[in-house]
C-alpha cells in the first residue's frame, strides 16, 4: 500500500515537473512516438554535449590548433550544412525515413568519434589538419540526417501542442546538460593525461549515440509523400524556396543574424578559454545553471509561443542576443567570471526562445512537399554566411594586430563584439518598426473593412 501511494506520488511530482501538469500533452494521440521522441533527445543531448562545444573547442587547442582555425571549429556544426541543398532530390524521395536516419547517426557519429584517435597515428603538428576532416564529415553526415529528422518530427508532432510539448522535450534534455558537461568538465581539468581524457569522453559519446538509434527505430515511421515519385530539376533546389513569399521573408531576416552574430560569436569560446584562461569546471558549472534556468523556462516560452505565435518570440529573442554581444564587449581578465554568470543566465532566457520560435517559424512557411529541400537550402544558406563570417573577422584581427590599434586590451576581439552588437541593435530596431507599420496597416484594412459593413447596411 505504501509503495503504490509512493509510487503514485513519484508520479504526480513527475508530471508536474516536466509537464506542469498539462494534461493534454499526456492524453493526446501519439504519445508513444513523443515519449520515444523525448529518450532520441535525451541521447542525443548526451552524444553532442560530450562531442562538441567546449570538449571539441578543447580537443583542438590541446592539439596545438592556430587562432585561425579555432575561429572555424564552433561553426563546424553550421559549416557542415554547406552541401545540403543539392541533397534535397534525394531526401524527398526517401521512402524509409527511420532506416536512413539510424544507419546515417552511425556513420555521422562514428566518424566524428574517430577524429580523436588521429593523434596516434600522426605527429601532434599535422594532427589538427588530419582531425578536421573526419570531424566535418561526420557533422555532414548529421547535418543531413538532421533534415530527415525535423521533417519525421514536424509529421508526428500535432501543430497545435507543438511549441509546448518541444518545451516539455527540451527539459528532459536540459536535464543531462546540466549534470553530464559538469562531470565531464570536471573529469578532463582532474586528469593528468589530458589526451586519454578526451579518448573517454569521446568514447561514452559514441555509446550513447547507439542508444540514440534505439529510441529512433522505436518511433512510427512517417507515411512516404506523393514528392517521392517526383525527380526534382538542379533548378528547383533553389526557385522552389525563392519562390515562397513568407519563407522568403523569414530567410532575409536569419541571413543578416547569423551574418553579424558570427562575425563575432565564432571566436567566443576561444576567448573564454585561452584569453580569459577560465577553467573547463567553471564553464560547465555555469552551463548547467543555464540548463537548469532553461527547465523552468523552455514550457513558459512553449505556452508562450502557442498564444502570441513564434514570429513575436523570435523577435524577443534577438533583443536578448543584443545584450548577449554587449556582455562579451565588456568582458576583460577583472570581470571574465562574472560576466560568464550573466552570460549564462542571458542565454537561458534567449536558447528557449530562439530554439522553439525559429523552427516553427520556419516551417510554419513550408509546404509538406518539398519540405527537405526547404531545409536543405535554409541550412546551406545559412551554412555558407557562417562560412562567411570568420573570414571577414579574420580579416578584421589581421588588420588590427598589423596595425598596432590597441586602445583597450584584446582589441582585435572588441571590435568584434563591438560589430555584432550594433548590427544586432538596428536589426531590432528594423523589425520594431516594421511591425509597427504592419500593426497599422491591419488596423486600416479592420477599419476599412467596417466601413464597408456599415455603408451597405444603409444602403
Amino acid at each position: 500500500m505504501r509503495k503504490s501511494k509512493l509510487k503514485t506520488a513519484l508520479y504526480k511530482t513527475f508530471i508536474l515537473l516536466f509537464y506542469r501538469n498539462d494534461m493534454q500533452l499526456l492524453t493526446f494521440p501519439g504519445k508513444k512516438d513523443r515519449d520515444f521522441f523525448i529518450l532520441q533527445s535525451v541521447f542525443g543531448t548526451m552524444t553532442i554535449s560530450l562531442f562538441l562545444g567546449v570538449f571539441l573547442t578543447g580537443l583542438y587547442i590541446y592539439m596545438g590548433a592556430s587562432d585561425t582555425i579555432m575561429a572555424y571549429i564552433p561553426i563546424l556544426p553550421n559549416l557542415a550544412g554547406i552541401f545540403l541543398v543539392f541533397m534535397g532530390s534525394l531526401t524527398e524521395r526517401v521512402k524509409n525515413v527511420r532506416r536512413l536516419v539510424i544507419i546515417l547517426n552511425f556513420i555521422g557519429k562514428t566518424f566524428i568519434f574517430a577524429a580523436v584517435w588521429v593523434p596516434l597515428i600522426v605527429s601532434r603538428e599535422i594532427a589538427p589538419f588530419v582531425m578536421l576532416p573526419f570531424t566535418f564529415f561526420g557533422l555532414t553526415v548529421n547535418a543531413v540526417m538532421s533534415i530527415l529528422i525535423n521533417s519525421w518530427f514536424v509529421d508526428t508532432i500535432d501543430s497545435s501542442i507543438r511549441g509546448r510539448y518541444m518545451g516539455v522535450r527540451s527539459v528532459f534534455s536540459l536535464v543531462v546538460s546540466a549534470i553530464l558537461p559538469v562531470i565531464s568538465g570536471n573529469f578532463l581539468d582532474s586528469s593528468v593525461d589530458k589526451y586519454l581524457a578526451f579518448c573517454i569522453i569521446y568514447s561514452a559519446a559514441w555509446i550513447f549515440s547507439l542508444f540514440e538509434s534505439y529510441a529512433f527505430y522505436k518511433i512510427t515511421n512517417p507515411p512516404a509523400h506523393e514528392g517521392t515519385r517526383r525527380k526534382i530539376k538542379f533548378g528547383e533546389l533553389f526557385s522552389i524556396p525563392m519562390k515562397n513569399k513568407k519563407f522568403r521573408g523569414f530567410l532575409i531576416i536569419q541571413v543578416v543574424f547569423h551574418m553579424f552574430w558570427f562575425l563575432s560569436m565564432t571566436f567566443a569560446a576561444v576567448y573564454e578559454i585561452k584569453y580569459m584562461e577560465i577553467s573547463y569546471t567553471y564553464l560547465t558549472v555555469m552551463g548547467s545553471m543555464s540548463a537548469v534556468i532553461q527547465m523552468l523556462l523552455y514550457p513558459l516560452w512553449g505556452k508562450f509561443m502557442d498564444k502570441y505565435g513564434s514570429n513575436l518570440v523570435m523577435r524577443l529573442a534577438m533583443v536578448f542576443f543584443m545584450i548577449h554581444a554587449a556582455l562579451y564587449l565588456i568582458m576583460f581578465r577583472t570581470n571574465a567570471h562574472l560576466l560568464i554568470f550573466f552570460l549564462n543566465i542571458n542565454g537561458a532566457i534567449l536558447n528557449p526562445a530562439w530554439g522553439l520560435s525559429t523552427f516553427n517559424e520556419r516551417f510554419s512557411h513550408v509546404p509538406r512537399e518539398g519540405r527537405t529541400i526547404y531545409d536543405g537550402f535554409f541550412t546551406t544558406t545559412i551554412a555558407i554566411l557562417v562560412l562567411i563570417a570568420p573570414t571577414i573577422a579574420n580579416l578584421i584581427r589581421g588588420s588590427v594586430l598589423e596595425n598596432g590599434i590597441s586602445f583597450i586590451p584584446y582589441m582585435e576581439f572588441k571590435i568584434l563584439f563591438f560589430l555584432t552588437f550594433i548590427s544586432l541593435m538596428g536589426l531590432n530596431i528594423t523589425l520594431l518598426l516594421k511591425s509597427k507599420k504592419e500593426t497599422g496597416l491591419e488596423k486600416e484594412k479592420e477599419l476599412f473593412a467596417n466601413i464597408r459593413k456599415r455603408t451597405g447596411r444603409r444602403r
